[in-house]
């Protein structure tokens, strides 16, 4: 095992422990409600920072727009604006494989961010 694949098991642990901790009774719809706006808002953020990136490598490219398609986390689905170029040659790599909705690594990644903004919240109070 690497050190990328160790480190990306031990950030997996961790927040799988964090959710138990934060979440012992699991999670009320409220809750549900506000994390999967708060998935969705991150990974359109997430996109559009890596499509301006690849927009400033293809000059002769523009922005071009969004489509919706709707990716499964195993809790939430959520419902996205994935954003597109002109030219067709941009795919964000943060969207599992085309045509699947769920990859388990995507899973791994949003139940982090969520850990880490719940955590930093405690922090802050």
């Amino acid at each position: 095992m690497d050190k990328k694949e160790y480190f990306e098991k031990i950030l997996d642990r961790t927040a799988e422990e964090l959710v138990k901790e934060l979440f012992p009774n699991g999670i009320a719809t409220q809750e549900k409600i506000g994390i999967r706006k708060l998935l969705e808002s991150v990974v359109e953020l997430i996109m559009n920072q890596e499509r301006n990136f690849f927009l400033e490598n293809d000059d002769d490219n523009k922005a071009n727009g969004y489509y919706e398609r709707s990716l499964n986390t195993g809790s939430f689905k959520l419902n996205i604006n994935v954003p597109r170029d002109r030219k067709g040659r941009f795919r964000p790599q943060i969207l599992p494989d085309p045509y699947k909705r769920v990859n388990e690594d995507y899973i791994n990644l949003l139940m982090s961010l969520v850990s880490i903004r719940k955590a930093s919240a405690y922090v802050v109070l």
